[in-house]
Parts: C-alpha cells; sequence; structure tokens
C-alpha cells in the first residue's frame, strides 16, 4: 500500500516537473529585479571571460587561484538561477560559497596552503594578504564582502524564525516574495560589484587592451571610484 502511495505521489511529481513554470511578465516586480541582478551578472561573466584569455590564466589553468575564481564566477550563476524560482534561503548559501571561494583565489596567491584549512573566518582572513589588497579602495571591498558573508551566515544557519524559508512540498514552487527576494538582490548586487572591482583591478595593466564593446559591458556595473582609479593609475595604500 504505502508503494503504490509513493508510485502515485511520483506520478504527480513528474506531470508537476512537466508543467513547471517560471513567473510570466505580468509579474513586473519580478522582472525587475531579474532585470538588475542580470546587469551585474553579465558584467562579471564578461570581465571573467576577458581574463580567461589573458596570457597569465591561460598559463595556468591548474592553478588554485584560477580554478577557484572560476568556481566563484559559477556560484554567482547558480545563486542567481536558483532565486528565480524563490529558493532565497539556497540562493543565500551558495552566494555565501561564492565570497568564500573568490577570497579563497586571492588569498592562494600568498598562501599555498589556503584550500587546507578548515576555518571559513581563518581562510577569509588570510585572504586579506593579497596583494591586490594593499590599495585602500580595494581593502574596503575586501572588509564589503567579509561584511556581506556574515549577514549571510544568518541564512545559513538560522539566526532568527526569518531565516525560515518553511517549504512543505515542492508544489511550493516556483513562489515569489517581494521582500525576501529584494533582499536578496540587495545583497547579490553587492557581492557582484564587489567581486568585480577587485577582480578588475587585479588585471589593470591589461585592462587597456580590452576591446571597446567589453569595457561597455564591465564599466555598466564597474563602480566610478575604482574606473577611475584605473584609468589614472592613482590609488592609496591601504
Amino acid at each position: 500500500m504505502s508503494t503504490r502511495l509513493i508510485q502515485d505521489d511520483f506520478e504527480c511529481l513528474k506531470e508537476f516537473v512537466s508543467e513547471y513554470r517560471l513567473p510570466n511578465e505580468d509579474n513586473v516586480e519580478y522582472f525587475n529585479n531579474l532585470k538588475r541582478t542580470h546587469k551585474v551578472y553579465f558584467s562579471v561573466l564578461e570581465l571573467h571571460s576577458i581574463c580567461k584569455g589573458m596570457g597569465p590564466f591561460k598559463s595556468n589553468m591548474d592553478s588554485t587561484f584560477v580554478k577557484y575564481l572560476g568556481e566563484s564566477i559559477s556560484e554567482l550563476g547558480s545563486s542567481l538561477f536558483v532565486s528565480l524560482h524563490g529558493c532565497y534561503k539556497g540562493s543565500d548559501q551558495i552566494l555565501r560559497s561564492s565570497i568564500e571561494n573568490f577570497l579563497k583565489a586571492f588569498g592562494s596567491t600568498v598562501h599555498s596552503d589556503i584550500t587546507s584549512i578548515k576555518n571559513t573566518y581563518e581562510v577569509i582572513d588570510k585572504s586579506g594578504d593579497a596583494e591586490v589588497f594593499k590599495t585602500k579602495e580595494i581593502k574596503e571591498k575586501y572588509y564589503r564582502l567579509k561584511d556581506l558573508y556574515s549577514t549571510l551566515c544568518a541564512s545559513v544557519h538560522t539566526a532568527t524564525e526569518s531565516n525560515m524559508q518553511n517549504v512543505g512540498a515542492l508544489g511550493h514552487f516556483p513562489y515569489f516574495d517581494a521582500d525576501s527576494s529584494a533582499q536578496f538582490v540587495n545583497n547579490y548586487i553587492a557581492v557582484s560589484n564587489a567581486i568585480l572591482d577587485i577582480l578588475c583591478w587585479s588585471i589593470r595593466t591589461e585592462y587597456s587592451k580590452v576591446h571597446y564593446q567589453s569595457k561597455d559591458i564591465i564599466q555598466a556595473s564597474l563602480s566610478k571610484k575604482i574606473k577611475l582609479m584605473i584609468y589614472s593609475g592613482d590609488a592609496s595604500l591601504a
């Protein structure tokens, strides 16, 4: 009897999956949020694509830096995709991992053993020793990522009832909650902007060679201060 009930429910699940649809264009707020996140995600993707075509990246594809940077960018995409379905807690968890892997990538340039460190906060602290963070404005981006990581921990560890999603069944999805979506969007954009600024600054000596169309995409989300620093070369030590 129980086997029959399980099979019946699975048939319902198959029907649910085959008919599954995300919100349509009538949900204006949903698509406004998607447009905002897409803009910065596209900027990060373009910059990462440019980086992968540069000599230092191509000749070190097996390095810890290249691997963890790639995983961090991958997680930005995964986090955004999961959020589209209304799985906000899952999105936060992946976004938090993106921060960790991004900082770990840069930390590996000064601490070769960083991937063996089990304490995440120690990993993040050691990552702050990277050369790129010796510039005051970029160090501020590093601290911003640290703060965002701590904020996302509240969701991951269910610090309060507001961090609970309470999914009773898969039929809960797709789901849209204006407040949860807005909170995710704000965190996502903040994380992506910091990653974009830090990564772009790290390739500043090569940036002038980037095609103008790629620059347009990148600079659509790049902070004005970092853009000015890249073009002027004017930066202060942290």
